[in-house]
């Protein structure tokens, strides 16, 4: 179990699946539990387990302004059976082969750097005329456009 060591009484809410996201009773305790699941990463076959305050690598806001966010991301090793999840964080899911069609793009343009999914609506918005920069992630999380994209 990931959360062996931990007292549960701790943990709010949970999801685990591929990736698991933990919200706690009380975010004060937010490293002593980071540290009890850290040592207990490879009996749990776990990769990282990120939060706010140990991680430059955060993917969300501060959980101590907004109560969706959870208070601890953690991220399995790879080769599990799972090669997608939605929403998940591996490379499989937040990197994927895209194919933008625009009477705007010349055809010999070609973009082989990596993209993530966040950044396909912003993107699907600037190509319709749209402000992207009005959606609230685009806000919050400064998600940039697809590279090369005007």
């Amino acid at each position: 179990m990931i959360t062996a060591g931990v007292d549960q009484k701790l943990i709010a809410q949970i999801t685990t699946d591929d990736t698991a996201l933990i919200w706690l009773t009380d975010q004060s305790k937010t490293s002593a539990v980071v540290s009890k699941i850290t040592a207990n990463k490879d009996t749990a076959h776990i990769k990282d387990v990120l939060s706010y305050s140990s991680t430059d690598k955060w993917p969300f806001n501060n959980p101590a302004n907004d109560s969706l966010v959870p208070d601890i991301v953690i991220k399995p090793e790879d080769g599990g059976k799972k090669i997608a999840e939605h929403g998940g964080f591996s490379k499989e899911d937040t990197n994927v082969a895209l194919l933008l069609s625009n009477s705007g793009i010349k055809k010999s343009e070609q973009n082989t750097k990596e993209v993530t999914t966040s950044q396909v609506a912003p993107t699907i918005l600037k190509a319709l005329g749209l402000d992207p920069g009005k959606l609230q992630a685009v806000k919050k999380e400064y998600t940039k456009l697809l590279p090369d994209f005007k």
